[in-house]
C-alpha cells in the first residue's frame, strides 16, 4: 500500500528543491567517517524516509548548530534531520514524534563523583551552544554557570583541561567522544531528569510538507529502526 497520497505526490513533484539540514557533529547520529563522508544512524534513517516518499532532499551540511538554528528561524531550510522539541523552537518549527530517545548525563573528572544536578549550583558547566539543554538549564537550574561551546567535543576537551567543572549532554555522544578522543580522565556520572527526544522538524510555514513527513515517519517500523541501529 502506497503511504503517500496523490496530493502528497503532487506537492513533492512541484517542490523539487526541498532542503534538509544536517548537523555533522552529532555522533553516532551524524558524523564525518574516516573516509570523509557524512555517516550515522539518522543519515540511514533519512534514506529510509526518502525511499518511502520516492523523493531525494537537497542536503545542507552544518558544522555549527547556531547557524543551523538561525537558518531555521529565517526559513532558509525546510527540514531539520534531528532536533529536540522545545517551547521556543515551536514558534518556527513543527515536530514529528521522537525517533530516538536518550539520556542527558553529567560528565566530570573521574575523581569528582557527582550524584545530583544540585551539586552543580555555582559551578561552570559546559553545554553545546544553542542546544536544547542550554534552554532547559537556563529555565530550570539558573544557578548553574552555563559555559557554551560549539559542540560536544569542544565541551569535553574543555572539561579535560579543567576549564569547566562538568559537562551535560547526551550519553551516547559523550560515550562515543570520550572513547574516540581518549579523554581517559573523564567519566559519565548520573543522568538528569531531562530526556533527549530527537525528532524531525519542519519549517512551520510548510504545513503540507509537515503532514507528508509525519506520515512517512509514522510508517517506519520497529524492525526498520532496529536494522538501522
Amino acid at each position: 500500500q502506497d503511504i503517500i497520497t496523490e496530493t502528497h505526490q503532487n506537492y513533492l513533484s512541484q517542490h523539487k528543491n526541498l532542503t534538509v539540514a544536517i548537523y555533522i557533529y552529532y555522533p553516532p547520529y551524524q558524523f564525518v567517517n574516516d573516509q570523509g563522508n557524512v555517516d550515522g544512524i539518522l543519515i540511514d534513517y533519512l534514506k529510509v524516509l526518502e525511499e518511502k516518499l520516492d523523493y531525494t532532499f537537497k542536503k545542507k551540511f552544518y558544522n555549527n548548530w547556531k547557524s543551523l538554528i538561525n537558518d531555521a528561524k529565517s526559513g532558509n531550510i525546510d527540514v531539520i534531520l534531528e532536533i529536540q522539541n522545545t517551547v521556543e523552537r515551536r514558534n518556527y518549527l513543527t515536530f514529528t514524534k521522537p525517533i530516538f530517545v536518550g539520556d542527558h548525563v553529567i560528565v566530570s573528572e573521574k575523581e569528582n563523583t557527582i550524584t545530583s544536578i544540585k551539586e552543580l549550583i555555582g559551578k561552570k558547566v559546559a553545554v553545546g551552544d544553542g542546544y536544547s539543554i542550554q534552554e532547559y538549564l537556563k529555565n530550570n537550574h539558573s544557578k548553574i554557570i552555563i559555559v557554551p561551546y560549539s559542540n560536544e567535543e569542544e565541551c569535553l576537551k574543555a572539561l579535560d583541561k579543567g576549564d569547566v567543572d562538568a559537562f551535560i549532554g547526551l550519553r551516547s555522544i559523550a560515550n562515543y567522544t570520550i572513547k574516540k578522543q581518549s579523554l581517559n580522565s573523564l567519566e559519565i556520572q548520573t543522568p538528569i531528569h531531562y530526556k533527549n527526544e530527537l525528532g524531525i522538524a519542519i519549517n512551520k510555514q510548510k504545513p503540507e510538507l509537515a503532514k507528508i513527513i509525519k506520515q512517512a515517519n509514522a510508517d517506519v517500523s520497529l524492525e526498520e529502526k532496529n536494522e538501522i541501529l
